[in-house]
């Protein structure tokens, strides 16, 4: 059950983008200050609650992982391109770690409900898989499955993800500094409040857009 906070999940995703705006500016350009990146830490752990609490409250999940994917599709497309043209790597695309993440916990359902369990299991397998060629390798799926199955109690909740940073970070190829301040993300996830906020086609789509946009054009001006 939902403890009341402050503040909804456009309110949240608004927050976040700023975050990732510092972060990439940091990364795309020489001179920003390192505590840009070590706000971005808290962005991809906040995304992927919020993601999970979509999975958990949309009346079509198909249709949800379904958008996620066609915007990573776009995103990825869009990368080479880009790549084409000035020739050095981009591999930004959270759409894709957050659509196989959701994809992730979709087939996890139908294992456990009963539902087509040996399809469900290969095709998780091969989910699984495709995670370690999305942006964070199993980061996404594995902080996804924290905060779906123990999301009907958030403190709880909080402290099982607190703990299991280290670990994560133990496991998977990242510096253990800054990264380890994605456990700072506990901050926002308490300040939710359950509630979507705006239903208005900005609020909805405004990140689909705002991510890939500012990621092309902080790229295009530091090759410029």
């Amino acid at each position: 059950m939902l403890q009341k906070g402050i503040a909804n999940a456009f309110w949240l995703k608004v927050l976040m983008a700023a975050l990732m705006l510092l972060d990439h500016l940091y990364f795309f350009l020489p001179g920003m200050p390192e505590w840009f990146t070590w706000l971005g830490r808290l962005v991809a752990p906040t995304f992927t609650y919020l993601m999970t609490q979509g999975m958990l409250h949309t009346s079509d999940r198909v249709r949800y992982i379904k958008r996620m994917l066609c915007a990573g599709l776009v995103m990825f497309a869009g990368n080479r391109v880009l790549m084409l043209v000035f020739k050095t790597k981009l591999t930004n695309g959270i759409f894709l770690s957050l659509a196989v993440s959701a994809a992730i916990l979709y087939y996890c359902e139908r294992l456990r409900t009963g539902v087509d369990r040996a399809e469900a299991a290969v095709i998780l397998l091969a989910l699984l898989a495709a995670s370690f060629f999305c942006e964070g390798l199993l980061l996404c799926p594995v902080l996804a499955l924290i905060f779906f199955y123990f999301h009907r109690n958030r403190l709880l909740m909080c402290a099982v993800y607190a703990a299991s940073c280290p670990v994560i970070l133990w496991i998977l190829p990242f510096d253990l500094f800054p990264q380890i301040l994605m456990v700072f993300a506990v901050i926002p996830i308490l300040l939710y409040n359950g509630k979507r906020g705006s239903n208005r086609a900005f609020a909805k789509y405004f990140f689909y857009v705002f991510y890939p946009a500012h990621v092309w054009a902080l790229y295009i001006l530091r090759h410029l």
